[in-house]
């Protein structure tokens, strides 16, 4: 799609959340997810193969499967922080912006599609490498990375990654 007009904010980490989103195999300890399942939803990428062990793992584990979602797709990790979906509030409605994972996991890479399909809402998507986990925002269009950006990128200006992200928020800072 193209980027969105309107009103468009990124959504920060702390703000109220819908749900988390994970990968399994784990790579926290299934305490924190039963943990988590008692008051929110837990959205679990699983492959096919592994779903019904983690299924299994979790039910004898003390996961409320009742706030578990499982969202069936191959992965390649179980970094969710750095390839998974960017949201923004558009509008006051939850959409997903991605970008071209920085790592050599093709799996991974496609998972912020997988999601936007999976809730049926917009998808954006930035033509730049990038890992999500070098990135942080406040909730009110400024957003902040670190030079790696420019590093991994090459084959743009910082002016191009600026307009990029600028279609997205209104402010970016890069240190």
């Amino acid at each position: 799609l193209d980027p969105p007009t309107g009103n468009v904010r990124p959504i920060a980490e702390f703000e109220q959340m819908e749900g988390v989103l994970i990968g399994y195999p784990l790579g926290i300890p299934i305490e924190f997810v039963a943990l988590m399942s008692v008051d929110t939803t837990v959205y679990t990428i699983v492959s096919q193969s592994f779903y019904a062990q983690c299924q299994s793992y979790f039910e004898t584990n003390g996961v409320n499967l009742n706030n578990v979602e499982f969202i069936i797709a191959e992965t390649d990790s179980y970094w969710t922080t750095d390839y998974g979906p960017w949201f923004i509030a558009h509008d006051n409605q939850v959409e997903i912006v991605d970008f071209t994972y920085d790592r050599p996991r093709p799996f991974d890479n496609v998972i912020p599609g997988v999601i936007a399909n999976y809730w049926d809402v917009p998808y954006y998507f930035m033509n730049m490498l990038h890992n999500g986990g070098n990135f942080m925002c406040d909730g009110n269009s400024v957003a902040a990375s670190t030079n790696y950006i420019y590093e991994e990128n090459t084959n743009l200006t910082i002016t191009q990654i600026h307009d990029y992200v600028s279609r997205i928020w209104e402010s970016i800072i890069i240190t």
